[in-house]
């Protein structure tokens, strides 16, 4: 058995690590999914599945080490931890955070005021016939995406700090 790294897995050196991904349709339709290590929160049915994969793993490569075990092992390991770094965002964040970056458009990481997000994100959400937000909905929004640390805020200026992925 070889263990091979994947050149493109590897970050820059001025890739930021806080940084793994959302990904979210057109729109924020349907909702979101951010992963990163930052999301992970074990309780403790996460840590059982966790050490369940690390136990089925251990026993295989020292009983009778059987390539198929072992890698279903580490595959259940591996959902299982995935499992723990993925946070659903609801249609309306979802929304908020497309909005952000139609506002930005080409102007990575420029910061956003409150009521620039809202025009855009009700001007978005209109194109895909979803009912316009309200200033404390997109606050409450907001909130959340500081929490999660997908966006940061620098006194009354937002900006997305997570990089961002469209699904189809």
């Amino acid at each position: 058995m070889t263990w091979e790294v994947d050149p493109e897995t590897i970050p820059e050196p001025d890739d930021d690590v806080r940084t793994r991904g959302i990904a979210l349709g057109e729109g924020g339709v349907g909702g979101a999914k951010s992963v990163k290590f930052r999301n992970m929160q074990l309780d403790l049915g996460d840590f059982a599945k966790i050490s369940a994969g690390f136990i089925t793993t251990g026993f295989d490569i020292i009983d009778k080490p059987h390539p198929l075990l072992i890698a279903a092992g580490v595959l259940l390991t591996v959902y299982a931890l995935h499992d723990t770094m993925k946070i659903e965002l609801s249609e309306q964040e979802a929304s908020v955070f497309w909005g952000m970056i139609q506002a930005t458009g080409t102007m990575k990481g420029a910061g956003l005021k409150l009521l620039t997000i809202l025009e855009t994100t009700n001007a978005e959400r209109a194109k895909y016939h979803l009912d316009a937000l309200t200033e404390n909905q997109i606050q409450y929004s907001l909130d959340k995406l500081v929490r999660i640390h997908s966006v940061e805020i620098t006194g009354k200026t937002y900006r997305i700090i997570e990089r961002y992925t469209l699904k189809d």
